[in-house]
């Protein structure tokens, strides 16, 4: 036998046929079931790929492959109904993220994660530049004590605008962002408060 080889899950796309492998219920034998990817949630902290392929009690921990037998992820939990049935909402977590996972573990024994020491929040505007579309601002509500946004002088009601000068358009795109960001670097975020623009700098550190 071989080694599954690993997909690039950032290439799996809604519509991908998919199969699941696993031990439903503890069954002696490896089952197999099929169906189509359908959805991507881009969450940086939990992405997961959502399937219509059952998933039952002993799948999770099984692979999700694609039909060139390539592993595109690792099944994780099904949604069941109140009768406890099937829902065909099926979620896996891409391959991409399990192998940064398996590599801070080999290397440090545990996860490593940036810490900024803010919780966040989103409020709606109409952007008259992009013919009054609502966009969503990334609005700090609170930061911590000792936090490296504290040190740098970020405060709560600041909005944050950019980092890098990349524009922060909602907390999914800042988050996509800041994890992807090495430990130990250093980031520029401009932020309004007030109605006055200015940068603050910030030196990421490991979540405590």
């Amino acid at each position: 036998l071989q080694a599954a080889q690993l997909a690039n899950s950032s290439e799996v796309k809604a519509g991908d046929l998919v199969m699941a492998i696993g031990n439903p219920f503890g069954s002696t034998q490896s089952s197999v079931s099929l169906g189509i990817v359908s959805a991507i949630t881009h969450n940086p902290i939990a992405p997961r790929i959502q399937t219509d392929a059952a998933l039952n009690d002993g799948n999770s921990g099984g692979p999700l492959i694609n039909t060139r037998g390539e592993i595109v992820g690792i099944n994780q939990i099904s949604l069941s109904s109140r009768g406890g049935g099937q829902t065909g909402v099926n979620y896996a977590i891409p391959i991409d993220k399990v192998k940064s996972i398996v590599e801070d573990i080999i290397d440090f024994g545990k996860v490593k994660r940036n810490w900024l020491g803010i919780d966040v929040g989103e409020l709606p505007y109409r952007d008259s530049t992009q013919n009054g579309m609502v966009q969503s601002i990334m609005v700090v509500r609170n930061v911590e004590s000792q936090s490296p946004a504290e040190k740098s002088g970020i405060q709560a009601g600041d909005i944050i605008s950019k980092m890098d000068e990349r524009p922060i358009k909602g907390i999914s795109a800042f988050y996509e962002m800041f994890y992807n960001t090495p430990i130990g670097s250093v980031v520029e975020f401009e932020i309004i408060r007030q109605e006055k623009t200015m940068h603050k700098t910030v030196q990421l550190v490991e979540e405590p």
